[in-house]
């Protein structure tokens, strides 16, 4: 796309965020940037508190931790946690430490109230992996 052409395809992202917060009575906008980059992230919250203030919460994805993999790499993923604990764990530190630095630069940029975290731990019977497993790593 042309720089015209972004600067139209953001406005109407941002004008169907805030059509679908009115029209549902939202309090809060879940942004979903497309492209999913940090300078396109920072323009459609600027776009977007530019035309409605403080009316809503906006927020990100920002879950940075494990959740019950898919399907199709749930074996793997389980099998990884048992033989290989202290990668994992660096993993998930490492995750972390980027979504804070994430934070941080948004944080810095302004205009964001928060990030929403979506990973599903549990089941419909209980945990995904029960803590006892654990306890001898």
């Amino acid at each position: 796309m042309s720089d015209e052409e972004r600067r139209l395809h953001r406005n109407d992202i941002a004008e169907i965020y805030i059509a679908i917060a009115e029209r549902f009575e939202h309090s809060a906008i879940f942004l979903n940037p497309n492209p999913n980059t940090e300078e396109e992230t920072f323009r459609l919250i600027d776009l977007i508190r530019g035309k409605t203030g403080d009316k809503y919460f906006l927020m990100l994805h920002g879950d940075a931790t494990y959740s019950i993999p898919s399907g199709s790499q749930m074996v793997e993923f389980s099998y990884q946690l048992h033989d290989v604990p202290e990668k994992m764990k660096m993993e998930a530190k490492r995750n972390v430490s980027l979504a804070l630095e994430r934070a941080e630069r948004l944080a810095q940029h302004g205009g964001l109230d928060g990030f929403a975290l979506c990973s599903d731990y549990c089941l419909n019977t209980g945990p995904f992996l029960s803590p006892e497993l654990f306890l001898n790593l």
